[in-house]
């Protein structure tokens, strides 16, 4: 059974979620095929932003717990940690192929 705080916590952690989705949220693809096969298939959900929170109401029963909260988060300053995210993603993806290549290259060089 979930006590009070932690209930506090998920309920806090969900609102907050919402409020960042519902500001934006970065989609990601990534599919792979091998020998006319798809080997995977992911998509990536992310949002990203300080939201600010205060609680209005909370009840607690010893078994249900009820949140009223106020919420807030800067749109601009959401978007562009989604930006700085999308970039990061980015260039991790062109360092995870550099060192693939590199290591295709060092598997060639030592058959040599």
């Amino acid at each position: 059974a979930d006590s009070k705080l932690s209930s506090r916590s998920t309920a806090l952690e969900q609102v907050k979620r919402a409020l960042l989705e519902e500001l934006g949220t970065y989609l990601e693809s990534h599919t792979e095929v091998r020998n006319a096969q798809l080997t995977m298939d992911q998509i990536t959900a992310m949002t990203a932003g300080v939201v600010q929170t205060q609680i209005m109401e909370e009840k607690w029963n010893g078994r249900e717990y009820w949140l009223r909260a106020k919420v807030e988060a800067d749109p601009a300053k959401v978007a562009a940690d989604l930006e700085n995210m999308k970039q990061n993603q980015s260039k991790m993806r062109e360092l995870e192929e550099l060192k693939r290549k590199a290591d295709q290259a060092l598997a060639e060089n030592e058959k040599l």
